[in-house]
């Protein structure tokens, strides 16, 4: 058994584990590293680091109950439920002690875990999962020392599944380690590694030396590679290892999504899993179910997957146990992996936790980040892939995406070039559901929810805060990594800094939730008309800028429309002038005109405008009054915008792409 003390800086040996002194082969195959001053991992670290990868319960002692992150007072009121104090020192305190938590799920593939919190001579006993964290009473461990001493002794004597520890996995054999992290220099012989950079990138990244192998037994039904999603075929074993995470969430609970690069040795191939606990419920469906909808839908379509911006599943569902089970196992649920910590917090809570269970989902594809874009014109290119897949999934399945955001839109290097892909479908619902009030569990990316969501987060969702959220992305990304007007001062820079946190991080002002307030500046940009940013050069002929306004003035005339301006007490303010017709010239750089004819055909939208013709933002309403209906009922406005700004040549290329202007505060 490996413990886990009181560090202040968690993050400084989170690349670096050291293994336990505990010599047994679980152990063996893990290196001592630290960094030196080049940033290199291969000297031999003199000093003992943590090993959130191997610990196996965390024991946190505070020597002032001042700085504790729990009360250490027995709560005697049934009805007083919350350990929680509120100080600022003691508030930091439990963020560092949830961060501790944090890592340790991240570095392993875990159930739950138990944690021993010690604040001078009280101790309590906190088991957590991902649906939160229950813990004892505090109790005396020196004059009541047998409480303390029974839970170790039996924690001792757990099989690592009841430590916790995810039975469908196991450390990889030296040889298996070995072999997969060198993959990254391997794997590029290949026509595929060759093509596609990405998967070479993400084996290096999951070799990281110091980050353990781990060999995942993943028992479904498994398709080929020219058909997605097989559900005819019988359940099948494959073990595909895996080493440090692509991605990892940095929440204790909740859907604990973590990507993985991942690697057959079978097939020999690389895929992308995605590992995370979905929420049961009545109308909350699986990614898995969601994905199996939007295929069927589209099969008539006969068009790789990539093509139409969706990714190709190869595997997944519900994490099946090992060996293999009966069919009448797969049909129970007692073999699956819940979680239990809602049994307890359910009892007298007025937000009670869903249960979570655990599921995985193989895809094919290992795809670049939406900020790993090359220019502007890629970027917008990807964007319109994106819509396109929206558009389908909307019209051909009924299924609305609900968390349109720059970490869900993929770059897809194909033989045909980029292509934008719209990923994780977890918090997707059918059209039937979206009307139902019942809060089961949080939606959509604050940063790029619609303006009228953040201020009115029980009305039912809309086609259209799934379209402005495409918007939110594209302001997004070119604040952050193209040069604009605040790009070459300073002083302006930093001010865009911090107007850029207010606007996309900040929360709504209690007020706005009954009148359009000006300090909520999402919105009040929105009903203005006004373009977020606008990018250099400083043209009138710039496409991405008139693009930008185009969004901004269609946006405004929705949130002008009598379906939302019977939610505000309030009317808007005044429309800003329209802007002056543009000429298209001849198209240029790789529109997908494949996915867009696709949306033409299935969703009977009429043909886009041709080189050479001439178009408009939406017009300018002469009237006070507002609008009988709004321009988004359906995907067409936005994406002829997205389309109108593609074909146009010239400008493109001056547009340039730089470094993260906006760091994290």
């Amino acid at each position: 058994m490996s413990t886990a003390k009181r560090q202040e800086d968690p993050s400084a040996s989170v690349s670096n584990p050291v293994p336990p002194s505990d010599s047994s082969p679980e152990h063996s195959n893990v290196e001592i590293s630290s960094r030196n001053a080049e940033g290199d991992t291969d000297v031999a670290s003199p000093v003992a680091q943590m090993a959130w990868a191997f610990a196996e319960l965390l024991i946190e002692v505070k020597d002032s109950k001042y700085k504790a992150p729990f009360s250490t007072r027995v709560i005697k009121d049934p009805a007083y439920r919350s350990a929680m104090p509120a100080s600022q020192d003691r508030m930091l305190a439990r963020g560092r002690t949830t961060r501790y938590w944090v890592e340790i799920f991240n570095h392993q593939h875990r159930q739950h875990m138990f944690v021993v919190s010690i604040i001078c001579n009280m101790a309590s006993l906190i088991y957590l999962d991902q649906s939160g964290a229950v813990y004892t009473q505090p109790f005396d461990y020196v004059e009541e020392p047998v409480a303390l001493a029974t839970f170790l002794y039996r924690f001792t004597k757990m099989s690592p599944e009841e430590r916790g520890h995810d039975p469908t996995t196991s450390l990889a054999s030296e040889s298996e380690r070995d072999v997969f992290r060198e993959l990254w220099r391997t794997y590029p012989d290949s026509a595929i590694g060759r093509r596609n950079p990405a998967p070479i990138l993400a084996l290096k990244h999951a070799g990281t030396p110091g980050w353990p192998v781990y060999a995942l037994s993943i028992y479904a039904s498994w398709s080929d590679e020219s058909k997605s999603l097989s559900t005819d075929r019988p359940f099948t074993l494959r073990r595909c290892f895996v080493g440090r995470p692509h991605y990892m969430s940095g929440s204790l609970t909740g859907r604990g999504t973590r990507g993985l690069v991942a690697y057959d040795l079978v097939d020999e191939r690389v895929m992308y899993i995605k590992d995370s606990w979905r929420a049961i419920s009545e109308d909350v469906s699986s990614e898995y179910d969601n994905y199996r909808r939007i295929y069927g839908r589209l099969a008539a379509l006969n068009a790789p997957f990539h093509e139409v911006g969706l990714l190709a599943v190869l595997a997944g569902g519900d994490v099946q146990p090992t060996p293999e089970p009966t069919a009448a196992d797969r049909c129970t649920t007692a073999t699956l992996q819940n979680t239990r910590a809602q049994e307890v917090l359910n009892d007298g809570l007025s937000t009670a936790p869903l249960m979570r269970r655990h599921q995985r989902l193989v895809f094919k594809e290992v795809c670049r980040p939406l900020e790993d874009f090359k220019d502007a014109h890629e970027l917008c290119d990807v964007l319109l892939h994106a819509l396109c897949a929206h558009s389908l999934a909307w019209g051909q399945a009924d299924i609305m995406h609900r968390d349109v955001s720059a970490s869900n839109i993929l770059i897809c290097d194909t033989v045909d070039g980029p292509r934008g892909v719209l990923a994780d479908w977890d918090l997707a619902k059918p059209k039937n559901l979206l009307s139902n009030q019942k809060a089961t569990q949080p939606s959509g990316t604050w940063q790029f929810l619609s303006a009228l969501r953040q201020c009115f987060p029980e009305t039912p969702w809309q086609l259209s805060d799934d379209l402005e959220s495409f918007m939110h992305v594209l302001n997004w990304i070119a604040l952050k990594y193209l040069k604009h007007e605040s790009t070459y001062e300073d002083e302006r820079i930093k001010t865009q800094c911090r107007w850029f946190h207010d606007v996309y991080d900040a929360r709504a002002p209690e007020e706005a939730t009954v009148k359009m307030d000006e300090r909520h500046i999402k919105l009040n940009y929105i009903v203005a008309g006004k373009p977020f940013v606008t990018v250099c050069p400083l043209r009138p002929d710039n496409p991405l800028n008139i693009l930008l306004r185009s969004l901004a003035q269609l946006f405004q005339e929705h949130y002008q429309s009598d379906e939302i301006q019977t939610i505000w007490r309030t009317p808007p303010p005044q429309p800003s002038p329209t802007l002056e017709p543009v000429t298209l010239a001849a198209p240029v750089g790789p529109t997908n005109l494949n996915v867009l004819s696709l949306v033409y055909e299935n969703l009977g939208l009429s043909p886009f405008p041709s080189a050479g013709t001439t178009t408009r933002a939406p017009p300018r309403k002469t009237k006070k009054q507002p609008k009988a209906t709004t321009p988004l009922t359906n995907h067409t406005p936005i994406i002829r915008l997205f389309h109108a700004a593609l074909v146009t040549p010239k400008w493109w290329s001056n547009i340039e792409k730089t470094s993260n202007q906006v760091p994290s505060w």
